[in-house]
């Protein structure tokens, strides 16, 4: 449940009775799949994958959709709003908190790379989220479960609502204010080797190794 509720807040739509987790990438579709199935296999439920074409980006969309309204009820009200005591309850749990950390990070994340490191402030990684709430609670879980220092670890607003950018020829105009999470320098190594090594996002985490080969020693 703790890697599932990461793709489901951080790339999920639920509806009445299911959660959808959509990825263009079929290597993590392939792992998202067969965790939902691990799922739907303890509680009875079903899962499937539906593949379309991209419409703004040129690939295809893989959609997996677990469906069960007990598990949409676990994560998100019936409003179909996230489910903020279910969220605090996973991300501060000390045996699954580095476990949802993962998730989330495989859903809304980015490793920079050491060459990208130009100061020993600067930041190793970033997730972009709308919920600031969300957000919030993952900086609470990362400090206080994962014990990473607290000046390495901000949250802050991205980008206001509003904001127009053009993808693919496309105009895209953000409808939400965006928030960062952002994990610095100072909190490489503890977060690499909580978190990093957790990732199934496969060019996160190949990231993540490279990381981890350059600072899990130091």
């Amino acid at each position: 449940m703790a890697n599932f509720a990461g793709p489901a807040y951080g790339d999920g739509y639920p509806g009445r009775a299911e959660i959808r987790v959509v990825t263009a990438l079929p290597d993590f579709a392939d792992k998202l799949l067969g965790l939902t199935q691990d799922l739907a296999d303890v509680y009875k439920a079903t899962c499937r994958v539906n593949v379309r074409p991209g419409n703004i980006s040129d690939n295809p969309q893989y959609t997996i959709t677990l469906t069960s309204t007990l598990l949409r009820r676990a994560l998100f009200d019936d409003s179909l709003l996230p489910r903020y005591d279910a969220i605090h309850a996973i991300a501060m749990e000390q045996d699954l908190a580095a476990d949802f950390q993962g998730g989330l990070s495989d859903a809304e994340g980015s490793l920079h790379l050491p060459e990208e490191i130009e100061c020993p402030h600067g930041r190793i990684f970033a997730a972009v989220n709308s919920d600031r709430r969300l957000l919030g609670i993952a900086r609470l879980a990362l400090v206080y479960k994962l014990r990473l220092e607290p000046g390495s670890v901000s949250t802050r607003l991205s980008s206001k609502r509003g904001r127009i950018h053009t993808l693919r020829g496309h105009e895209i105009v953000t409808r939400k204010n965006s928030y960062l999470i952002e994990i610095l320098a100072g909190a490489k190594k503890k977060w690499l080797t909580s978190v990093g090594r957790l990732l199934w996002h496969p060019e996160k985490q190949r990231r993540a190794k490279i990381l981890l080969a350059t600072f899990g020693s130091r």
